[in-house]
This record gives C-alpha cells, structure tokens and sequence, in this order.
C-alpha cells in the first residue's frame, strides 16, 4: 500500500496541516511557515523553527 514514501507519495506522508497545527497548539499559517512550505516536508527544519526536536514533532503528529 502506498508506493514510494508511502501516504502522501514520494518522500513521506502527506500532512493535514489543519489538524498538525491544531495538534500543536498553533495556527496552520504558522505551521506551514515551520515548514517553508517544501515537499516533501523537511520536519528537522521545522522541529527546529518551532522549537523542539524532529522526534517530539513527528510524535505530536503521528508521524513515523
């Protein structure tokens, strides 16, 4: 199921960033600027932009 990076296609899962942003107490404008908008979704730069680790996000997010 799934093909390359899984859900979402090539490189990982595709994110509802409506419900992400919400998982993290924050809005999905400032979720979205976390990840400079890239695909596939770069969350080590992100982790870092909203002050965590790339674990702690990918655990809020249900992310493997």
């Amino acid at each position: 199921p799934g093909g390359p990076g899984g859900p979402g296609g090539p490189g990982g899962p595709a994110i509802d960033t409506a419900v992400a942003a919400k998982k993290l107490g924050i809005t999905e404008a400032e979720l979205k600027n976390a990840f400079g908008n890239k695909m596939p979704p770069d969350f080590a730069t992100a982790a870092k932009n909203l002050g965590m680790t790339e674990a702690e996000l990918k655990s809020k997010l249900d992310v493997k």
